[in-house]
């Protein structure tokens, strides 16, 4: 290709402009089509050298002919150019143009799409809050209904047939009804009534849950308390509102619920326990303390709803003002009242009411524990800012809880509160942080513990009480709680009351000593069990032993182990014997942890400590012989002839076994059932024909192996298993195939 086609082809813009200016004019163009003239042309060109020079204000179709063009044809050409220029520039701007509309109409549509969507959402929450008030007040007329219901067929059973139904809205209140009414005298109503209640809010489930809430052991639930109670001033409370003089609790609590409904979770936990805390502050400076333990427990049962939903404030706060009101009231537990220096003050109080601050002080310290187990789901360093912090958990409130003195342990120790403080412990237990974090504080919480064990702790008048965190121990004192609240109305028919009512009533005459000392045996021992997994905790935790590492403590371990034994042998089929044998399985493994990287024993253990030991982990490790392979056969012969519901050796032992392995009615009536069921219940230790757990047997031989030889362990195995030879080979004694069970 020559140079001035190649030149021509390297502006495609040029070439389409100059089509289309030629295709508009018309103009005759007389082009060089040959490559050879071409080239003469621009050889032509090089040599002349003025007539190089091409005039740049030509139209650009000009400047690639070789004859010149007139003036009326450039003249056009121009116009054309301009013509074109104009009409590009429009375009671009309609194009423009067009654009910012497009985007314009987009973010509009876009705006308006998420306005709408908020509206849909925003009209669902409320379609899920009315169908969920709906349920809920169906539910509560349905109960009301068939309440009445129950109490027309009771007073007059024979003509329930004729009375008529109450008239029902829908049709599944009528089949709640007949439900009831089919399964009258086989099954309680209220379960049947209770199945159609389906909450699905939270926080309808929570108000659900606070105005079922009863306080352990009581016959009524805590809004019925209240709905019994009122106070003589008005309260101006938090978040403006008021509770009226003379007016119920229990409907200002409803009203409250009511208005917070629509509030989140968290939101709603926190406004309704501070509300009703500080409801607490004001009536215990007016001494109108009737009320205090029952909003105590409703405060209680919100925290509890959904322990996640409860915040760090929340805790700081409640933990703070808990222990400020359990201070007020730890004088109780001196057995002396004249030594306080508050008697002075309470000296003309009457019992029912020192009765109820009690009760006060017992569910302080439970919501305290709860609390303090709630704020173990965060981070270690919340945990010490919750102990080192001495205005939200003061160190005098253990003290007086779990005394370090030992005359002081003996007199004023109250099991319910040494519980409280030992599953307070056990929750602040983290690889950082256990109490107060202090060396000194700690070593004498160490020794107060151990005195747990040796030193029993007795039971106090007045403060029988299950609490709110557990059915252990008794529960009698909450009788005189009870009576001091009407069911109806008091002896002046006034139906609310300010003030706790006289209580006449002689209840002493109604306890059961024995019951009483069982139920207080049954809560020491699960008490020492609980402190035995705290010991456990903090050598696992911590990963040290340091803090057991005391000859008097080790001694403490060996005297419990043979206190515990003595017992079981002297009372082989107790109810609690279950427990005791539990309770030396956790010390063993305590003993095993001090033990294992012992150098020395004379480091850990007195001399005549020793002997004391190999005596009682001599039982231990050797205590099974003959008599659980006689007992077992003995087991399975009569649990195969049918006889599930005779106790053989220990009732407690055997029921709990069966519990414990989650045996049905299906397991009983299968082939094998009567061997399956006695073979659980000698698998389960009853400390006498099955003595000790397995775990703790191979323990205690592993102890034991540290301190002897094989010819001593032979030793003590002999003299622990000496058994007659006489009767060796007497078939009775190996089976009982020829038992004939008439029972």
């Amino acid at each position: 290709m020559s140079e001035s086609d190649s030149d021509f082809a390297n502006d495609d813009d040029d070439d389409e402009l100059l089509q289309q200016y030629l295709g508009k004019s018309q103009a005759p163009i007389n082009l060089l089509t040959t490559g050879d003239e071409d080239t003469t042309l621009e050889q032509h060109h090089q040599e002349q050298h003025p007539q190089q020079h091409i005039n740049n204000n030509q139209p650009i179709a000009s400047q690639f002919l070789q004859q010149p063009i007139d003036n009326e044809i450039q003249a056009k050409l121009f116009q054309a150019d301009g013509e074109i220029a104009t009409l590009k520039a429009q375009l671009i701007s309609l194009q423009n143009a067009k654009r910012d509309e497009l985007n314009t109409l987009r973010q509009s549509y876009d705006a308006f799409k998420k306005s709408k969507e908020e509206e849909a959402a925003a009209l669902r929450d409320v379609v899920l809050k009315l169908e969920d008030d709906r349920k809920f007040l169906k539910n509560e007329l349905v109960t009301t209904n068939a309440l009445k219901k129950r109490k027309i067929n009771g007073n007059d059973n024979t003509n329930s047939s004729q009375q008529t139904r109450p008239q029902v809205s829908t049709e599944m209140d009528q089949s709640v009804f007949e439900a009831s009414l089919e399964s009258e005298g086989t099954s309680i109503p209220s379960q049947t009534i209770q199945k159609v209640i389906r909450v699905q809010h939270e926080t309808s489930a929570l108000i659900d849950q606070i105005w079922r809430y009863c306080i352990p052991g009581s016959k009524r639930s805590t809004i019925e308390y209240l709905s019994k109670i009122c106070f003589n001033f008005d309260i101006d409370t938090l978040y403006g509102y008021k509770l009226e003089k003379k007016t119920a609790i229990a409907s200002f609590i409803s009203n409250v619920l009511m208005s917070m409904k629509a509030a989140r979770l968290d939101e709603l936990i926190e406004k309704l326990s501070l509300l009703v805390l500080d409801i607490i502050r004001q009536v215990v400076a007016q001494k109108a303390t009737l009320s205090v333990p029952f909003l105590l427990s409703l405060i209680y049962c919100t925290i509890s709803f959904r322990p996640v939903a409860v915040t760090k404030p929340v805790i700081i706060k409640l933990i703070h003002d808990c222990c400020e009101l359990a201070m007020s009231y730890t004088f109780l537990l001196n057995p002396n009242l004249e030594e306080e220096a508050d008697f002075g003050n309470y000296h003309d109080v009457p019992d029912q009411v020192i009765a109820i601050e009690r009760f006060i002080l017992i569910c302080c310290l439970e919501l305290i524990e709860k609390l303090t187990v709630i704020s173990s789901i965060y981070d270690a360093d919340f945990i010490r800012q919750v102990w080192t912090d001495q205005t939200v958990i003061p160190k005098a409130l253990v003290t007086s809880c779990l005394p370090q003195n030992v005359e002081r342990f003996k007199s004023t120790a109250q099991i319910n509160l040494v519980f409280n403080v030992v599953e307070i412990l056990l929750a602040s237990i983290t690889e950082d942080t256990f109490g107060f974090n202090e060396a000194v504080s700690d070593f004498n919480m160490i020794s107060s513990l151990m005195r747990i064990f040796l030193i029993d702790v007795p039971i106090k008048d007045g403060f029988r009480f299950y609490g709110l965190n557990r059915f252990n121990g008794n529960n009698y004192d909450l009788k005189v709680i009870d009576l001091t609240i009407p069911i109806k109305h008091d002896n002046l028919h006034n139906y609310l009351v300010s003030i706790p009512q006289p209580v006449y009533k002689n209840l002493d005459s109604d306890l059961n000593q024995k019951e009483i000392q069982l139920h207080h045996e049954a809560h020491l021992l699960n008490l020492k069990i609980k402190v035995c997994e705290l010991f456990q905790s903090l050598i696992i935790s911590k990963q040290t032993i340091d803090f057991l590492i005391d000859k008097e403590h080790f001694k403490s371990f060996v005297r419990i182990i043979h206190f515990e034994q003595t017992y079981m042998a002297n009372d082989p089929r107790s109810p609690t014997l279950h427990s005791r044998v539990h309770l030396i399985g956790q010390i063993v493994k305590i003993m095993n942890y001090l033990t294992q990287d012992l150098h020395e024993a004379s480091d850990l253990i007195y001399s005549e400590t020793m002997y004391e030991m190999f005596v009682a982990l001599s039982r231990i490790a050797f205590g099974a012989d003959s008599l659980s392979l006689d007992a077992h056969k003995l087991l399975v012969k009569i649990r195969t002839q049918g006889h599930f519901d005779i106790t053989i050796f220990n009732k407690s032992c055997e029921v709990r076994a069966r519990q414990l392995n989650h045996l049905t009615a299906k397991d009983f009536i299968s082939k094998n059932g009567g061997k399956l069921v006695a073979n659980v219940e000698s698998d389960y230790a009853n400390g006498l024909e099955f003595p000790y757990e397995a775990e703790t047997v191979e323990l205690s031989r592993e102890i034991l192996n540290r301190f002897v030889n094989h010819e001593e362990a032979d030793n003590l195995y002999f003299n622990m298993n000496f058994e007659s030879q006489d009767n060796g080979d007497d078939d009775e004694n190996e089976n009982f195939s020829d038992l004939d069970m008439d029972i």
